[in-house]
Formats: C-alpha cells, structure tokens, sequence
C-alpha cells in the first residue's frame, strides 16, 4: 500500500488501495527473470489492511492457485488491532498447512515495518514466533524486516509504516537473491572461494596442447605446429 507517494498506481489484483509503481512481488518476478533466466510469474493474493485469520477466511485463498512457491507474510495489521499472538499463529499455521498439502514450498517472512520497527514493537515478537513456527514446518524463513536496515527512513518509507517504490523494490531483490543463493534448501553452503584450473604445454618450442580438442587452430599455425 502507498498512499502519498508521487508515483502510486491505481489498486490491482483484488486490492482497494493505492499501490507503490514497484512492489516486492512483480519486483521479485521480474529480477528473477533478469538474473536467473527463469520463467516466473506471480499470482497475487494479497490485500491491504488484512490480518492472518482475514487471509485464511478469504474467499481466494480456498482455492489452490498451483504455484511452486507461497510468499507468506503477515502480522502488522494483527498487532494494530488486538489480534492475540495465539490467534496470530494458529491462523498463520493453518496458512501453512494449506499451502503444503496444495504441493506448495512456503517462505515466512517476518513483517517489514517502516522505521525500523519503532512504530510497531510487537510485530517484531510476532514475527520472531512465526519463524519459529517456519522451522517445525520445514519452510523457509527470510526476516523481511531486516531488508531496510541502515536506509534513510525518507528514501524508502511512504508513511510511518509503509514503504514507496525504493523500499519495495529492494525488497524484491533482496527476496530474489535469498532464493537464487540456495537460500530455499534446509541447509546449503554460500560459495567462499572460487578456482579455476587451465591445463595446458609449455615447452622451448611454440606449441600448446589441445587435450579437448575444443580450438578452431588456422592452418598456417597447425603447419608451424607440426613441425616442432
């Protein structure tokens, strides 16, 4: 959602709210396809102002949108409107538990807030117990809030709590390269180091060594090659 922003859309995919041009989801697409060569497009689902237990009672959600990845983040309009932390979480589990039996893996992520969470603590207790939760259910979990660390409020944020089009984005592609680092498997190794071996001949006569017969040689260097 963003309301003030200088370059808001009009709502989409169900929503009723205005929009930041670039949110994380259609940033997420379209970064993945840049970089990975993927095909990958988003089925969006998600609607301003909802808490858990809304998304789980609406009605698109009772239909299984056959995609590989669930997207699942919630908890700041939970917290602003009294929803306890046990309601919290059995309405984020039973979220879980229908992605999973539709075939579907589920990356949780921790609310983003504006303002480095100083507007709203609690989310940051709800979503320290929903990566809990990520973890007995085997997803993945990436800490969304943590993506604007360090960024000037007025730069990313459109309000005390939602970002503009610089803050989104940066999601998407923080979000992005979380998922093509490996970050989807249980347990994976990060690339520290890299080496490269190139086997060749080195002798007082001019020559290399062809072992994989891979080089287009010109014929005047074939002749002078054969004869050392």
């Amino acid at each position: 959602m963003d309301r003030t922003s200088t370059d808001v859309i009009p709502a989409q995919d169900g929503d009723y709210l205005t929009r930041a041009t670039f949110n994380y989801p259609y940033t997420f697409q379209s970064f993945m396809r840049q970089s990975s060569g993927a095909t990958v497009n988003v089925v969006m689902r998600a609607v301003s102002g909802l808490t858990a237990e809304q998304a789980v009672n609406r009605p698109e959600w009772q239909t299984n949108p056959n995609c590989n990845i669930a997207f699942l983040m919630y908890g700041l309009n939970d917290t602003w409107t009294g929803v306890t932390i046990d309601s919290y979480m059995s309405s984020m589990e039973t979220l879980i538990r229908r992605f999973i039996d539709w075939g579907m893996g589920v990356v949780v992520l921790t609310p983003a807030s504006g303002g480095q969470g100083l507007t709203n603590g609690l989310a940051q207790i709800y979503g320290q117990r929903i990566k809990n939760l990520a973890k007995v259910y085997g997803c993945a979990h990436f800490d969304a809030h943590e993506a604007q660390y360090n960024r000037i409020f007025g730069v990313v944020q459109s309000d005390d709590t939602h970002f503009n089009s610089a803050g989104y984005s940066q999601l998407g592609v923080q979000i992005a390269s979380m998922v093509m680092a490996g970050g989807l498997l249980e347990e994976y190794s990060p690339v520290s180091s890299e080496r490269q071996t190139w086997p060749g001949k080195q002798d007082s006569s001019i020559g290399y060594c062809d072992a994989a017969g891979n080089m287009v040689i010109p014929p005047f260097l074939a002749e002078v090659n054969s004869r050392t």
